[in-house]
């Protein structure tokens, strides 16, 4: 987001694409320019909230039940959205991340039964 945004041009070549993603599908809605950078800021930080419970989980009682449920919202959230703009090639993708994210749920409960 700091290539995109001109904050920080020198990182571009390193740089994830999903700004330019955002931007692009959010083109024909015609939003404001500071849109993209609150999505995909809104994005990171879910991201950072399930790590942080992993990570917990992890370290302490092994229960990362809501890093699962931020994982499972947003990657459900990414795969409608791609689906609502006819970008079924971006929301297979999502759909893929999201039933793995529901498996390894799944697969982590098994041995607590």
């Amino acid at each position: 987001m700091l290539a995109s945004t001109g904050i920080a041009p020198g990182l571009r070549p390193i740089a994830a694409k999903n700004f330019q993603m955002i931007a692009k599908l959010a083109a024909p809605l015609h939003p404001p320019k500071w849109l993209p950078a609150a999505l995909l800021s809104g994005a990171a930080a879910i991201e950072a909230l399930a790590a942080v419970s992993y990570l917990r989980g992890a370290l302490s009682d092994g229960r990362s039940d809501a890093g699962f449920a931020l994982s499972l919202w947003l990657f459900g959230a990414f795969f409608l959205i791609d689906d609502a703009f006819d970008d079924y090639d971006l929301g297979a993708k999502h759909r893929a991340i999201f039933t793995l994210v529901a498996a390894t749920y799944a697969a982590s409960r098994v041995g607590e039964s």
